[in-house]
């Protein structure tokens, strides 16, 4: 694995956030096109059962390589026999994890009380054991910056699984949809990354420093692990105290809820990673790459979530159908989650590449304890309730999350606090612009899709006016604009690094 300067990073990492944009434009195009046409031919039952299983198969899925390919991926400097050892790693868990899960499906069902989940798991698992095989295939890529590559395979595969899931809707009109357009994904995803790598490991053989790196691995494993916990608490509790119908009501929600957070933060998050990893060695390019980063995810998701809180219902109506009603208030009830991923999501970057593996398990506690318990409190009070308790957690994590990060290294709590300031007035112009959309539609009692037009307009007329009054929102928007442009600039601006601005010594930002 060759080596960077850090021109060589800024000179990949300019194009790094666009093309993994473009290729989640791509697949939010798909995903979007997923959730309205395949909601039209199966009933909420049938996303309810086969959410119940998904649910089970991405802790799984975190947990598969305990966190190697995350210990080795933030090292400087790697080695062929490491990736390789990664690799018959990552099959060797995965095919155990299947075989746990395949051993344990009766008791899922059971745990759900619906027998149909046992079966839907088997049919889960085989997608879950082919993805094994490509896992490190992927890592090589974004390890070497190669974001082309990452984004026609994803995009291609998420285009492969929805072909096959809304063929099948049309015919079978059951979940088995679903289950199988997942399957054909996992395929796709493993045959392109295999083909588009052209590697093959070689035999396994011992690593020196294992034991580092699975200490490493293991604590950024539970970290995975355990946050996918939290966010899947509240499928894990409707699921249980209600039933698999209202659980497909939340499923279509929060697949919604999820399209900014899958197309926006994941790959601006994959590009991220490898490049402060890259950057470890000069502490304020890596700040200011760091900051700039949750500059930029908030000033775009605390609007969306303000505008989200008017116009869930019509959208869901609009989008889904008249018989999503109850996924258009449950959308409503996510929005305050959506407004602190700005903040929460470039933490766990941070913290893998700041060898601080501890505090990733900690914040990951601090996650479940907050949004799970949030979710099993609310759900004695009935379902929307519950969903309320996850986002109130959620909301509640950031604080903590700001105080674990900023204990040690050139990133405070304050620093992170004042990078999520320029959005708050845009959230406020969108608040106050989506609730005055709001009222104008229900005097006029437009139908849903007017009112989703209304509630738009308003709320985006709300924020313009907000972006021309906070001159630190403009300087963010500019920001946007460049990466929008491919003019991505990584760490300190040139114009400052001429003038010796804000430059240190090389050194590490903290860690080993």
């Amino acid at each position: 694995m060759k080596s960077m300067t850090v021109e060589e990073v800024q000179s990949r990492a300019k194009s790094a956030p666009m093309m993994l944009l473009i290729r989640r434009f791509a697949t939010a195009l798909i995903g979007l096109a997923s959730t309205i046409l395949v909601a039209r031919f199966l009933s909420p039952r049938d996303f309810g059962l086969a959410a119940m299983s998904m649910a089970v198969v991405s802790l799984g899925d975190a947990l598969r390589n305990f966190g190697l390919t995350n210990a080795i991926l933030r090292k400087g400097e790697i080695n062929e026999d490491e990736v390789t050892f990664c690799f018959w790693f990552n099959v060797v868990s995965t095919l155990l994890m299947s075989a746990i899960f395949v051993a344990g499906a009766p008791l899922i069902a059971a745990y759900f009380n619906e027998p149909e989940v046992r079966v839907i798991m088997y049919g889960s698992v085989i997608g879950f054991a082919i993805g094994g095989f490509a896992m490190q295939h992927n890592a090589i890529m974004k390890r070497n910056l190669e974001f082309r590559q990452v984004a026609f395979c994803d995009t291609a595969a998420v285009a492969v699984g929805f072909i096959v899931t809304l063929a099948l809707a049309i015919i079978r009109r059951d979940y088995w949809a679903i289950v199988i357009g997942l399957v054909a994904q996992s395929i796709a995803r493993a045959a392109i990354n295999i083909y588009l790598t052209r590697w093959m490991p070689g035999r396994p053989r011992r690593i020196e420093g294992i034991r580092e790196l699975l200490y490493f691995g293991f604590n950024t494993s539970l970290y995975a692990t355990l946050n996918q916990a939290s966010r899947q608490s509240t499928t894990l509790i409707i699921g249980y105290f209600f039933n698999s119908a209202l659980l497909g009501y939340f499923n279509r929600s929060y697949a919604l809820f999820k399209l900014p957070l899958s197309n926006l933060l994941e790959p601006i998050g994959q590009a991220n990673m490898p490049i402060l990893a890259r950057l470890r060695l000069y502490p304020d390019h890596y700040r200011t790459t760091y900051l700039s980063l949750v500059k930029m995810l908030s000033v775009l998701l605390i609007p969306a979530s303000a505008f989200i809180v008017f116009a869930g219902p019509s959208l869901a109506l609009t989008l889904l159908g008249p018989q999503w009603e109850q996924s258009g208030e449950a959308l409503s009830y996510l929005a305050p989650a959506l407004a602190v991923y700005g903040g929460i999501y470039p933490i766990s970057n941070l913290l893998i590449t700041q060898n601080r593996a501890g505090e990733l398990r900690l914040i990951a506690l601090l996650d479940v304890v907050f949004r799970a318990g949030g979710a099993l409190i609310g759900a004695q009070f009935g379902f929307l309730a519950a969903i309320a308790g996850f986002s109130i957690g959620s909301v509640l994590t950031l604080p903590a999350r700001f105080l674990i990060a900023g204990r040690v290294g050139t990133i405070t709590a304050g620093d992170q606090l004042r990078a999520i300031l320029p959005s708050l007035p845009l959230g406020i112009g969108a608040l106050v612009g989506g609730a005055a959309g709001q009222y104008a539609a229900d005097y006029a009692g437009l139908v849903p899709i007017l009112e989703l037009i209304s509630v738009s307009l308003a709320s985006a007329l709300g924020t313009l006016v907000a972006l021309g009054l906070s001159r630190d929102a403009r300087r963010v928007a500019v920001n946007l604009i460049d990466v929008g442009r491919g003019r991505y600039h990584v760490g300190v601006p040139a114009q400052d690094a001429e003038r010796g601005v804000g430059l240190a010594e090389r050194g590490p930002v903290t860690g080993g």
